[in-house]
């Protein structure tokens, strides 16, 4: 099995969020995405420990967002992340109304 370098990982877990978000939110597609390795602080990990960043997950955010258009006029900024494993398997959807 060949080994994936990071920006092969960094393209999958970008690639999946991608189409997830175009068939769940159409009104997202078309949006560049930023990505971010997620970082999680847990109990004697972080400030305490002298790891001012916490641990590192394996995991990876990517998040979308956009101004969409209200009825009447109005805009909100509609806001999309996804949670994705090295492996770019979908781990958390969540999105503002």
């Amino acid at each position: 099995m060949e080994e994936l370098t990071m920006a092969d990982i960094k393209s999958r877990c970008v690639s999946r969020a991608k189409r997830l978000v175009r068939d769940k939110f159409p009104e997202m597609a078309g949006v560049e995405p930023s990505l971010e390795k997620k970082r999680t602080v847990s109990k004697g990990m972080g400030r305490e420990s002298g790891d001012p960043d916490g641990a590192s997950t394996g995991h990876y955010v990517v998040t979308f967002e956009k101004d969409v258009s209200l009825p009447g006029g109005g805009s909100l900024k509609r806001m999309v992340r996804v949670t994705v494993d090295e492996t770019g398997e979908v781990v958390k959807l969540t999105s503002s109304k």
